[in-house]
């Protein structure tokens, strides 16, 4: 039977501006891995990231990058990278429910870092408790800006069920999955879309001009001035034809 056997390797304590930092390496003994580098000889590591606030990003690096950050970055957040990833490498369960659990949900701030090779996961945890004076200055800081469809994404995934409605039925469909980069103006229009992936050429070409004309958007900003910025757009075609649409920028 097989096992996930996981050994706390270290644990330390460390206080400044107010906060104390707890920090523990671990490995994972996962046998499931062995077959995804089995499948993808080419890949070194997988490096991943993720904490209770945030979503899951991974990062594949494969024997021979130039560039030790990796070449292939995802965001599992996104349904269209997720898409991206088993397209490329094919599917892999992860064990980031069971590394998940051991984030500490009482702190203020809890991560882990961590990266696989063959058959083993080798994870840092690290748990931030801020200071518990009540006299204490609250700051809230805005980390990061986002953009946003104004219409609801159900109105616009309508028009794009609607405008494959009479593709004919000798186009093969091979993947019903389509992802597209948009490129959002400050103003919040969208004037350039392009194809990244998608079998059906003629269903790909009825989505873009629907994708164009899509919005209006709230831009993405800085400094309090909207910015130009690229979209990721998911759409995948059901089978009762239907459309199940996703975005990130």
């Amino acid at each position: 039977m097989k096992q996930l056997i996981c050994i706390p390797l270290l644990m330390f304590f460390a206080a400044a501006y107010g906060q104390v930092k707890k920090e523990k390496n671990s490995v994972l003994i996962y046998p499931q891995a062995k077959t995804f580098f089995l499948q993808n000889l080419h890949v070194k590591e997988i490096r991943f990231q993720t904490s209770l606030q945030e979503e899951i990003y991974v990062n594949v690096v494969e024997k021979g990058d130039a560039d030790e950050s990796g070449s292939n970055r995802f965001s599992f957040g996104f349904i269209g990278d997720l898409y991206l990833f088993e397209k490329k490498f094919g599917a892999f369960n992860f064990p980031f429910s069971y590394i998940r659990n051991q984030l500490d949900f009482k702190a203020d701030r809890s991560s882990v870092t961590g990266y696989i090779r063959q058959d083993t996961v080798f994870f840092k945890i690290i748990n931030e408790y801020a200071s518990r004076n009540p006299s204490a200055d609250k700051i809230w800081l805005k980390v990061e800006d986002t953009i946003a469809l104004l219409q609801p994404l159900t109105v616009l995934e309508q028009q794009l069920a609607a405008a494959v409605r009479n593709v004919s039925p000798r186009e093969k469909l091979f993947d019903s999955v389509f992802l597209f980069k948009l490129l959002l103006e400050k103003t919040g229009v969208i004037s350039e879309v392009t194809t990244i992936t998608g079998e059906g050429a003629a269903y790909a070409a009825a989505f873009m001009p629907v994708l164009k004309a899509s919005g209006p958007w709230d831009p993405f900003e800085t400094g309090g001035r909207g910015v130009r910025t690229r979209v990721l757009f998911y759409i995948r075609l059901n089978s009762d034809g239907s459309v199940t649409a996703a975005y990130k920028h």
